[in-house]
């Protein structure tokens, strides 16, 4: 499952890059694509996040588990009294 991602994630980065690259390309030489993909290009990262997000909300588990980092908002070492002095 980690390669899957892995190789998801490397997809999402060269799809996203190839439409910055083509919307250059389009806007400098007067291209009827430009609008296109100039809407693609904010589309496509804005549903890859809807689909990490929803991944977190259906497996009920912390994104940054899943993937093997620690989440900083989930922090053991903080104690109660810390946050009651806040």
């Amino acid at each position: 499952m980690e390669k899957l991602r892995r190789i998801f994630a490397i997809i999402s980065v060269i799809f996203i890059v190839a439409f910055i690259i083509l919307m250059f390309f389009c806007g400098l030489t007067g291209s009827k694509y430009f609008w296109g993909v100039l809407f693609l290009t904010f589309f496509i990262p804005c549903i890859l996040w809807v689909f990490m997000w929803f991944y977190k909300v259906i497996s009920n588990r912390d994104f940054h588990e899943d993937i093997g980092m620690d989440n900083p908002l989930n922090d053991k070492n903080i104690d109660e009294s810390d946050l009651e002095n806040h």
